[in-house]
């Protein structure tokens, strides 16, 4: 993948809108971290399961897993004709406060009878206007440098945009590395710092705190089925906008994985969905999520990133992202329900986080 300085932005936009042009399935990214580059890549093909020098893409029930080969990194010179054409089909509608309402009742009533446990309800905005793609991606690596920011387009997923604050798996000199990032609430340290970290953070609540813990055991113990010898960092408070989330650093040899494609692919749909963007049952809650929500997740809270090789990549939960249609765009936003949480406070919790993006998206004229 050819690495672009940040001063390059510009021609990442520019790749953006030839491939849109072409509707070549593309992706575009930008590390998290202050001094981090931005890539882009392109192909007309889309290679099934994980590959090498590519970016991949997987839904959020594990019901597709694909990746897209970097096989253009430069579009100055690749000759593409057509007009850009994203379909119009399948747009959710908005989801209502009182649904949103009633899918919490229904699980917390559920939980509550159950003994415990968590399930995370999410909700669909969608606004009726045309996105430009290119500009809001340039916007969004600018305004949240401590995010995975990202953008990508396949025939197979449609157009995506997102600045997620959750890495899913990292592995980089055999070390294996995740997180377990849940409970949130509005940011209390100041907007404009850039460190991810609030050192200076309040004490966390008791609700907040049993909802990211059901996360680090179940990452913990998902590494132990599969060979692995988890390492667990302090709990810390983890900004990411205008919210901030409990977190927890999980890190572990990868040697035992041997580098192995299916064993790679049998743990990280191992940990995907985790208890973060699914439930504490995986099971239960998707059931539940299946029968209370009005629509498919397809690749929102599944993961996404880049894989140069098998033992060398970063995949991140795609969270804090948007599906751009021609005439609209839908975000998605989610929490997770305990016994404990309350409707209003679950609904304003998600009005935050869907500002994340709201609020730096660029629209045509």
């Amino acid at each position: 993948m050819t690495q672009l300085s940040d001063f390059m932005l510009s021609q990442t936009v520019e790749n953006i809108d030839r491939a849109l042009e072409a509707q070549l399935n593309f992706f575009a990214y930008r590390m998290p971290g202050l001094d981090s580059e931005v890539y882009f890549g392109a192909s007309p093909r889309i290679v099934d399961g994980l590959a090498d020098n590519a970016f991949v893409i997987g839904a959020f029930d594990n019901s597709s897993l694909f990746s897209i080969p970097a096989d253009y990194t430069d579009l100055a010179t690749y000759c593409v004709q057509g007009n850009c054409h994203i379909e119009d089909t399948d747009i959710p509608t908005s989801t209502s406060r009182a649904d949103h309402r009633h899918e919490v009742e229904t699980i917390c009533a559920h939980l509550s009878s159950a003994g415990g446990g968590k399930v995370v309800a999410a909700r669909t905005l969608t606004i009726p206007k045309h996105v430009n793609v290119s500009k809001s991606f340039a916007a969004l690596c600018q305004a949240y440098p401590t995010a995975f920011v990202s953008c990508f387009y396949s025939s197979h997923s449609g157009l995506w945009l997102g600045a997620s604050p959750e890495t899913l798996l990292r592995l980089h000199d055999d070390r294996l590395e995740t997180m377990a990032l849940a409970g949130t609430r509005p940011r209390t340290n100041n907007p404009n710092t850039p460190h991810p970290f609030n050192f200076s953070a309040p004490a966390w609540d008791s609700k907040n705190i049993e909802e990211q813990q059901l996360v680090v055991d179940f990452i913990c113990r998902t590494m132990l089925d599969n060979g692995l010898q988890p390492r667990t960092s302090w709990r810390f408070t983890r900004t990411a906008g205008p919210v901030e989330h409990n977190c927890t650093r999980i890190t572990a040899s990868a040697a035992p994985l041997h580098n192995s494609p299916l064993q790679i692919r049998n743990l990280l749909t191992s940990l995907s969905p985790t208890p973060a963007v699914c439930g504490s049952d995986r099971q239960l809650s998707l059931t539940l999520i299946s029968s209370l929500e009005s629509f498919p997740r397809t690749f929102y809270g599944g993961f996404i990133g880049p894989m140069k090789h098998f033992g060398d990549f970063d995949l991140f939960v795609n969270l804090r992202c948007c599906r751009i249609f021609s005439s609209a765009f839908t975000l998605y936003a989610g929490g997770g329900i305990t016994s404990r949480s309350l409707p209003d406070d679950e609904w304003d919790e998600t009005e935050r986080k869907l500002s994340t993006l709201m609020a730096k998206l660029i629209y045509h004229n």
